[in-house]
């Protein structure tokens, strides 16, 4: 008795195979591939002479093919026991349409990471690679950015695209160099035409470019006694903090974050390094680290927030040294470098002063033509502002957004 379920369990599922053959189709009308294969995710030539030698066929004819029968004479994409015009409309609407997922492998760029499901790459040059599973001949590739209304050519690709140069050793890899140049943060298309001009398969794929640099806003914050724990034993002193975790006062008085991120992708990677003379010197037209220079403290980090202990807790001796001060302060030198996921950089530079009164500011500064730091507002405000264990100056920013409150506009 087990046998025979057995045996009516094969020929149910050979006829379920042999009648619904359709389903295992990536797009309606691909019906197979070269010698003979299951479909490959793509309507071309193969499936053209597959349907051309079952046209006009019924289950009865020698040949007969199931799987081009895809479509009813009332337009849907039933089997109706007979291939005729029906299913050469709708194999003709498909022609050289491929599933989204088989362009997708098939279409490399190079030095791409995938972000939040998407392909993201920087601007410049990038290596541009279709690899097909047989010989096929590719007569054009294209890329360029998609906009609503834009004229189009005769295959639909937009006429203000870019053409890559692609050249091939085997007739199954092609490579090729397209160049994105400074697109800011957008879509950008990239396609690849084969077969010949009259009839193409056309592949394509969307990569995302991120020109754009993360944003970051420093503030110095400074530890009362009691925030300083053990490390402060005997408790004499403050600790000097650089963070973007900080919130900044505003007119009217409006509770901020300071910003920090990204307009694209993500901050990926930040490094904050303190020297306590000026870093730089010029050579050759160029600002370059001074061999000489002293650091006095480097911290990494990834993501936001970004903050770094520069100096754990100072005694009030180290804050009143006048031997190191000018004017009862006393100036350190700050350079941020931050990245985004795709390598954009961000640099910045501030000038971090300690003042008598066991305050600390951090400033904007940028390199004059000497290579010296120089504040790019050089009013400083006294007006000290308490918010629970931190107190910190209106001016008290460094970074490209406006006081804290909305990093810049990426479209400028």
């Amino acid at each position: 008795m087990k046998e025979k379920y057995l045996l009516l369990t094969i020929i149910l599922s050979v006829f379920l195979i042999l009648f619904f053959t359709t389903s295992l189709a990536l797009v309606p009308g691909d019906f197979g591939s070269e010698g003979g294969g299951p479909p490959d995710g793509c309507v071309d030539f193969e499936d053209l002479m597959i349907f051309a030698m079952a046209n006009g066929s019924t289950p009865s004819d020698s040949n007969w093919n199931p799987a081009c029968d895809i479509a009813s004479p009332d337009g849907k994409l039933n089997p109706d026991g007979v291939i005729d015009f029906e299913d050469l409309m709708v194999f003709a609407m498909h022609y050289g349409e491929c599933e989204e997922e088989t362009s997708q492998s098939l279409i490399g760029v190079s030095d791409s990471i995938v972000f939040d499901g998407k392909i993201v790459i920087n601007g410049g040059k990038h290596t541009i690679t279709v690899r097909f599973p047989g010989p096929l001949r590719v007569f054009i590739a294209n890329y360029g950015v998609e906009d609503v209304g834009m004229l189009r050519n005769f295959w639909g690709i937009p006429s203000n695209a870019c053409e890559i140069l692609m050249s091939t050793a085997d007739g199954k890899t092609y490579s090729g160099t397209a160049d994105f140049g400074e697109i800011d943060c957008n879509e950008v298309w990239i396609y690849v035409l084969t077969g010949d001009s009259c009839c193409p398969i056309i592949y394509s794929r969307t990569v995302t470019v991120d020109t754009v640099a993360p944003y970051v806003d420093l503030k110095a914050v400074v530890g009362e006694e009691e925030n300083c724990g053990t490390e402060c034993e005997p408790a004499l002193g403050k600790r000097v903090i650089i963070t973007s975790d900080a919130y900044v006062e505003n007119t009217p008085p409006l509770c901020t974050p300071l910003c920090c991120g990204d307009f694209c992708t993500e901050l990926s990677e930040w490094t904050i390094t303190v020297y306590d003379t000026q870093p730089f010197i010029d050579q050759c037209g160029e600002c370059v680290l001074d061999p000489c220079v002293n650091t006095i403290k480097v911290c990494t980090g990834s993501g936001c927030p970004v903050e770094c202990d520069v100096f754990g807790c100072l005694s009030y001796d180290d804050w009143t040294d006048k031997t190191k001060r000018d004017y009862e302060t006393m100036d350190y030198y700050v350079v941020l470098e931050a990245t985004d996921v795709v390598g954009n950089l961000y640099k910045g530079y501030g000038i971090l002063t300690l003042r008598s009164d066991y305050t600390a500011a951090l400033n904007d500064a940028e390199l004059n033509e000497s290579c010296q730091f120089m504040l790019v507002n050089n009013i400083l405000t006294s007006v000290q502002v308490d918010m629970e264990r931190y107190s910190f100056d209106y001016d008290n920013i460094m970074g490209p957004c406006t006081y804290g409150q909305e990093p810049p506009n990426h479209t400028e």
